[in-house]
């Protein structure tokens, strides 16, 4: 799981009334985005609470090797960016929690517990993802919809999305 709380969280806790769906997509949307262009699959990408998820991209096999997990972070900041690209800069990522602290954790392996070096991997990575968003706003803009609508998309549905954006045909 890439989003979403990484704790079980009782489901009498969470109030779907409460939940803004438009801006969960986005959000999810930027994670699942980023998986696609880092080559990082994964089962499916959902708005709907699950057993121990608010939301989140699903089914990912974890990080193995440096790059891996440098792209890994990316694709965990990129929900907090376009939180950040679609307010201005004035966003509550509280939301982005559990994403903040499994790009830490990241950091830190990568980094062998030193602290000042993976903080700045973590700016690094952030700023990154930031560029990213920018570079991929249409496939954003073109996921974001159709997952609010659908709540939950496997990848195939992610990948043609993606590729509808890009103008490019389904994949055969």
């Amino acid at each position: 799981m890439i989003s979403g709380w990484t704790d079980p969280v009782p489901q009498d806790q969470v109030d779907p009334a409460r939940i803004n769906k438009e801006w969960l997509a986005y959000h999810e949307s930027g994670h699942a985005v980023a998986c696609y262009f880092l080559l990082i699959k994964f089962d499916c990408v959902s708005i709907e609470p699950g057993p121990s998820y608010l939301a989140g991209v699903l089914g990912m096999k974890p990080a193995d090797g440096d790059r891996e997990k440098r792209d890994r972070m990316l694709a965990l900041y990129a929900g907090r960016a376009v939180e950040k690209y679609r307010t201005g800069g004035k966003w509550d990522h509280t939301g982005a929690g559990p994403d903040l602290e499994q790009a830490h954790r990241i950091a830190c392996d990568l980094c062998n517990g030193e602290g000042s070096r993976a903080s700045a991997l973590e700016g690094q990575m952030e700023k990154a993802a930031t560029r990213f968003v920018e570079e991929h706003r249409s496939e954003i803009e073109s996921l974001a919809p159709v997952l609010e609508r659908e709540k939950c998309l496997p990848w195939r549905k992610v990948k043609d999305a993606i590729r509808a954006a890009r103008k490019v045909g389904p994949e055969k």
